[in-house]
C-alpha cells in the first residue's frame, strides 16, 4: 500500500517570495517499486495491467501486433454486447421476449451479458424521468441479486437525501434497469446538507469572489502549492491566490487558468506547450515557476472576462470580444499546430506561449481537449465557429476527420449483403453498423450476420448505414482546420425557418450548441455513445439532435462520458462507470442522456477526464467518477472519521458529497477536473466589482477589482449570452433580457461587427 501524506495537514505559507532553489521531490522514492508509467497520463500502475486505468492507454513494451489484438477483442465484445441489448426485440443469445418490439411494452426475461432483465415497462424518454424517485433494493439498501452489482431491485429502498425512507422499485439491471419511486440515495448525505449562515447573492452588481482549492496528483504541477505538495487528498487552500478577486476558473488536463475581476489571468501546471502563456521554467532561471500561479502576460489593453482550456491549449475572451489563443492543439499522430498572428501575417507554430489574436466579434467560448468552439453574434446573424482537431468529428465537418459512413438505401434487399470476416455483415466490403427501421429508429448492427440484416430488410429497414475504410488525413488538411472554421448549423432540421444558436459547449472530443428554442446538437467521438443518440460510432461527423437534454444549460464531458444540465437536473452518459448511475466497468454504456438520482438542485456542472463535479444550490460538492488520484477527495470519506485516510482512493460510481473542513464553511460556486486534479472556487464572504486591474500589464492583480460569478438557482446572468458570467449556469425560475445592447455589468463595449476569422 501506498504511504499518503496527512489527509489534512498543515498548509505552508506562500505569502512571501517563492525561492528559486530547485528542491526534491518527495515521490522519488516511489519510483523504484515495480510499477510501470504511462506515456500518456504519467500515473503509475501494477506490473500484472496491461492498460492505464485512467486513460486507457497501453502498458510500454506491447508491440502494434499484442495492442491490436486486444483492441479487436474488445471491440468485438462491445459490438457484440450493445447489438443484443439495443431493445426488447432484438436477438438475444438466452431467454425469450413477449410483447411488442421497438420500446413498446412488453416482458423480456433472459440473461445477456449484461444480466437485463426488464418487466412489462419501456424507459421511455429520459429526461422526462421524474427527479422525485428513489430507487430500492432487493430486500434490503445495499443488497445485490442473483451476482449482480451496480443496480435497483423490488421492494424497501434506502434513505434518500432527506433521510426519509425510500418506496420504490428498478425494474431491469445494468443500464437497462427502469426506475419509478424517488430518488436514489446518495453515498454521499451521511453529514447531510450544509448549512451556511448567509449565502452569496448573485442578482447585483457585486458577484462573489472565491478562494481556490485544489486536490489529487501534482506530478506535473498541477497543484500549484510548490515543488513539496505533489499530492493533495482533501481541497487545500492555493494561498497565493488569497485576495486575488478570483471570479472564475478553468481546468485543462494538467494546466489551470484563474480569472479575476480586474481582468487578470494566472496560470500554472504542465507547461510543455506553452499552455501557461509563458516560457517553461521550474523557477531555477529566476523566471515564474510552472508549479505556482503566476500572471500571463495578455498585450497591452487586453481585458480578460472568460478563460477556456483544453489539454494543451488555452483561450481567453475579452471585454472587446476578441478571442486570444495560446499553447498548441494535437491528434493521435501529433502536434497540429497553432495560428500565430504577426502584424499582418498569419502562420502556423508547432506550439507558442505567446497570445494571439484569432477571432472577433465573440460573444462565448469553450474548448475541448484540442478543439475550440466560439459564438459570434451580430443584430441580424449568429454563427458558430470551430478549430483545432477534427480527427472524431468534433468541429461538425467533414474535413480533417478520417472516419466516414454513408447511408444505403434499401428495401426488401441489398444487393452484395454478405458475412464479414471476423463477425458482423459488410457490403461491397464495408461493414454494416447500424438500421434505419420504419418507424424511423435506428438500431445498431455491428455484430449482426447477413441473415439477421436481411430480416430487418425484409420487414421494412429503410437504409443501411455503412462505415467507410478510414483514410488517411494530410497534415496540410489538419492545419486547415487551426483557422476557425464555420460550423454549419443547418443540418438535421426540416424547418424554413433556421434555428438560432444560443450557447456553445465542448466535451474532450465533442462539440454541442444549444439553441434559442432549446434544441441541443452535438457531434463528435461516439466510441462509447458519448454524443447521446443512442447507438455508437467512430465518429459524428455533423451536429445531430439530442433530444433527450432538450432546455439544457451546460453539457460537457470528458473523454469517455457527457454530462448535461436541464432546470438544476443532471443527465449523464457514456462510458457506464463514470455517468454516475451506480453502473460498473461490466456494464453496456449508457448510449442516451439519463438522469443522476440523488442529488439536490445543481447550479454548476463541469467533468474532468473522467470524473464529474455538481456544485449544488446549498453550495455542496457533489463527485463521481475515477478517483485513483484523490481528484474525488473521497479519503477519509469523512473528515470527523478520519480511519479511512491511510487506505487506496477509489472510483465513485454514484455521487458522492464531499466531505472537507477547509470548505464546511464555505459556498463552493463551481468545481472543474482534470486529468489527475480538481479544483474548487469557493466563497467565503467577499465580493467585488468588475474593473481592469490587470489589463495586459503583465503585473500582479494585488488590489481588489471586480468579480463576475452567475448562478442557476435565483440569480445571474446567463452563460449563454454575456462573457462576464460564465461561472454558473442561467437562472432556472426566471427569463432573462437578451443582450441586444452591447453592454457589459456598466463596462461599455465598442460596437464590434462580426467578422470572419482571421486569416
Amino acid at each position: 500500500m501506498a504511504t499518503h501524506e496527512a489527509w489534512d495537514p498543515p498548509l505552508p505559507d506562500f505569502a512571501g517570495n517563492f525561492s528559486p532553489v530547485a528542491k526534491a521531490n518527495p515521490l522519488a522514492a516511489l519510483l523504484h517499486d515495480g510499477k510501470w508509467k504511462c506515456e500518456t497520463c504519467s500515473l503509475r500502475w501494477d506490473a500484472s495491467l496491461i492498460k492505464c486505468k485512467a486513460c486507457e492507454s497501453y502498458k510500454p513494451g506491447l508491440s502494434e501486433e499484442d495492442v491490436a489484438k486486444i483492441q479487436a477483442e474488445e471491440e468485438a465484445r462491445k459490438a457484440s454486447a450493445i447489438a443484443m441489448f439495443q431493445s426488447s426485440s432484438a436477438v438475444k443469445p438466452t431467454g425469450f421476449a413477449f410483447g411488442g418490439g421497438g420500446g413498446t411494452t412488453g416482458t423480456t426475461f433472459g440473461a445477456g451479458s449484461a444480466g437485463s432483465m426488464v418487466f412489462g415497462f419501456s424507459a421511455g424518454t429520459p429526461a422526462e424521468t421524474s427527479s422525485s424517485t428513489t430507487s430500492g433494493a432487493f430486500g434490503s439498501s445495499g443488497g445485490s441479486f442473483g451476482g449482480f452489482g451496480g443496480f435497483g431491485g423490488f421492494g424497501q429502498g434506502g434513505t434518500g437525501s432527506s433521510g426519509t425512507s425510500g418506496s420504490a422499485v428498478t425494474f431491469g439491471f445494468g443500464s437497462q434497469a427502469v426506475t419509478f419511486g424517488a430518488p436514489a440515495a446518495s453515498t454521499a448525505s451521511e453529514s447531510g446538507t450544509k448549512e451556511l449562515p448567509e449565502l452569496p447573492d448573485f442578482t447585483t452588481d457585486k458577484v462573489p469572489v472565491g478562494d481556490v482549492f485544489v486536490h489529487g496528483s501534482g506530478e506535473c504541477d498541477q497543484l500549484g502549492l510548490g515543488d513539496d505538495m505533489r499530492e493533495r487528498q482533501k481541497p487545500t487552500l492555493l494561498k497565493s491566490l488569497t485576495g486575488k478577486n478570483i471570479c472564475e476558473i478553468a481546468v485543462g488536463a494538467m494546466h489551470v487558468l484563474c480569472l479575476s475581476t480586474g481582468g487578470a489571468v494566472y496560470s500554472w501546471g504542465c507547461n510543455d506547450d506553452g499552455a501557461l502563456g509563458r516560457a517553461a521554467s521550474d523557477g531555477s532561471d529566476g523566471g515564474p515557476s510552472d508549479v505556482e500561479p503566476h500572471v500571463v502576460t495578455m498585450p497591452s489593453g487586453v481585458v480578460v472576462r472568460h478563460v477556456s482550456c483544453g489539454d494543451g491549449h488555452s483561450c481567453a475572451l475579452d471585454e472587446n470580444r476578441r478571442v486570444w489563443l495560446w499553447g498548441t492543439y494535437k491528434d493521435s499522430n501529433g502536434y497540429i499546430g497553432i495560428v500565430h498572428k504577426r502584424k499582418q501575417e498569419t502562420e502556423v507554430l508547432e506550439k507558442s506561449a505567446e497570445p494571439t489574436l484569432v477571432l472577433e466579434g465573440c460573444l462565448q467560448i469553450a474548448s475541448g481537449a484540442n478543439h475550440t468552439v466560439a459564438l459570434v453574434a451580430s443584430d441580424s446573424r449568429r454563427q458558430v465557429f470551430a478549430w483545432g482537431s477534427n480527427a472524431t468529428g468534433q468541429l461538425g465537418m467533414q474535413d480533417g476527420c478520417g472516419f466516414s459512413e454513408r447511408v444505403l438505401p434499401c428495401s426488401g434487399s441489398v444487393p452484395g449483403l454478405a458475412p464479414r470476416d471476423g463477425g458482423g455483415s459488410e457490403v461491397g466490403g464495408e461493414q454494416v453498423v447500424r438500421i434505419h427501421q420504419a418507424d424511423g429508429s435506428v438500431r445498431a448492427a455491428v455484430s449482426m450476420t447477413a441473415e439477421q440484416v436481411q430480416q430487418y430488410l425484409a420487414q421494412g429497414a429503410t437504409a443501411l448505414v455503412l462505415q467507410v475504410p478510414d483514410r488517411e488525413v494530410s497534415k496540410a488538411e489538419k492545419k486547415k482546420l487551426l483557422h476557425p472554421q464555420d460550423m454549419p448549423l443547418s443540418v438535421g432540421t426540416t424547418s424554413s425557418e433556421p434555428r438560432v444558436a444560443s450557447c456553445v459547449h465542448a466535451s474532450a472530443e465533442c462539440s454541442f450548441v444549444t439553441f434559442q428554442d432549446g434544441a441541443v446538437f452535438g457531434c463528435g467521438l461516439n466510441g462509447d455513445g458519448q454524443v447521446g443518440l443512442g447507438f455508437v460510432s467512430m465518429a459524428v461527423r455533423q451536429l445531430e439532435d439530442v433530444s433527450a437534454v432538450r432546455g439544457a444549460s451546460w453539457l460537457g464531458g470528458g473523454l469517455c462520458s457527457t454530462a448535461a444540465l436541464v432546470d438544476g437536473r443532471v443527465f449523464t452518459w457514456g462510458k457506464a462507470e463514470e455517468c454516475g448511475h451506480g453502473l460498473g466497468a461490466k456494464d453496456l454504456p449508457v448510449l442516451q442522456p439519463r438522469e443522476v438520482l440523488g442529488l439536490p438542485k445543481v447550479r454548476a456542472l463541469r467533468c474532468g477526464d473522467h470524473h464529474t463535479l455538481a456544485s449544488t444550490c446549498d453550495g455542496d460538492l457533489f463527485v463521481w467518477g475515477c478517483g485513483l488520484t484523490h481528484q474525488l477527495a473521497n479519503r477519509p470519506r469523512e473528515v470527523s472519521d478520519p480511519a479511512d485516510a491511510d487506505e487506496e482512493p477509489t472510483d465513485e460510481l454514484r455521487p458522492y458529497r464531499v466531505s472537507s473542513k477547509q470548505l464546511q464553511k464555505r459556498f463552493v460556486m463551481l468545481a472543474a477536473g482534470g486529468a489527475q486534479h480538481s479544483v474548487e472556487l469557493a466563497w467565503g464572504g467577499e465580493y467585488s466589482t468588475l474593473g481592469q486591474d490587470g489589463a495586459g500589464t503583465g503585473g500582479g492583480d494585488d488590489t481588489p477589482a471586480g468579480h463576475l460569478i452567475a448562478g442557476a438557482c435565483g440569480s445571474a446572468s446567463p452563460s449563454n449570452f454575456i462573457p462576464h458570467k460564465f461561472l454558473m449556469e442561467p437562472d432556472i425560475h426566471r427569463k432573462w433580457r437578451r443582450p441586444d445592447r452591447p453592454t457589459f455589468y456598466g463596462v461599455k463595449y465598442r460596437k464590434v461587427q462580426p467578422t470572419s476569422p482571421l486569416q
